[in-house]
């Protein structure tokens, strides 16, 4: 199948829009934070975010009770839903 101008114009425009929602939902989520204090956001990023996300009680269940894989594939899906 060769790819017209106009269907991949249709594909590239449904891909910038999941990528505007995106923008649009990290922006409703964190436009309040001060983007322009370098250490505050790598403060909330490399700290705060995780300091939150190993109080949560799954991931301290997964760390105690099982291994390190499914400990980090916890964490990271906690990283995501505070994110």
């Amino acid at each position: 199948m060769k790819i017209t101008p106009s269907v991949k114009s249709r594909f590239c425009i449904s891909k910038l829009d999941v990528l505007s929602n995106i923008i649009q939902d990290f922006n409703d989520r964190f436009g309040n934070i001060q983007w322009t204090e370098k250490d505050k956001v790598q403060r909330f990023l490399f700290e705060e975010l995780p300091a939150e996300v190993s109080k949560d009680k799954e991931y301290q269940n997964a760390k105690k009770y099982s291994d390190r894989q499914n400990a980090r594939i916890t964490f990271e899906k906690k990283l995501v839903d505070k994110f």
